[in-house]
């Protein structure tokens, strides 16, 4: 193989745990028994704390789900993310090994771009990447948690 990302909880810029949706095996929200169809709302959402193999689950579930996301997909993606899932199925011991070509692929994917109208252009907005747009400020926390772990860089070295 080639890459070796550590599994673990994945921490905010404040060290806090990052919260993402809870999912069943299938991927589908997890909701309590007995949750009644007007009260599953956005407001509502069951939540877990995110570990490097919940984060990965929630790229690849965007990728195919969000329409923003759908915009940018490639050629390669549909590939490359079957192989990250199926590292992710295969992971023990505390570490995901992945092929080098799938984890210069995540790391591209995180990185790219998602494209803005016109009219966003023309006020001077600029595109976000998937790893901005999903996790906002903590974009360079959770790719430096998703990243070999020699790889891995200080937050203020610059």
């Amino acid at each position: 193989m080639g890459k070796h990302i550590a599994i673990g909880p994945v921490v905010d810029f404040r060290g806090k745990a990052i919260k993402l949706p809870k999912r069943d095996d299938d991927g589908d929200v997890d909701w309590e028994t007995g949750t009644q169809d007007e009260d599953k709302t956005p407001e509502n959402l069951p939540t877990e704390s995110a570990t490097t193999l919940t984060l990965l689950r929630e790229v690849l579930l965007g990728l195919q789900a969000s329409p923003d996301l759908r915009g940018i997909q490639r050629a390669e993606d549909s590939r490359r993310a079957m192989s990250l899932w199926n590292s992710m199925e295969r992971c023990e011991d505390g570490t995901l090994e992945v092929h080098d070509k799938v984890y210069e692929w995540l790391h591209r994917l995180l990185k790219r771009d998602i494209p803005i109208s016109k009219e966003e252009k023309d006020a001077g907005l600029e595109p976000l990447s998937v790893a901005s747009r999903l996790y906002s400020l903590n974009a360079w926390t959770v790719i430096d948690q998703l990243k070999d772990v020699d790889d891995r860089k200080d937050p203020d070295d610059d």
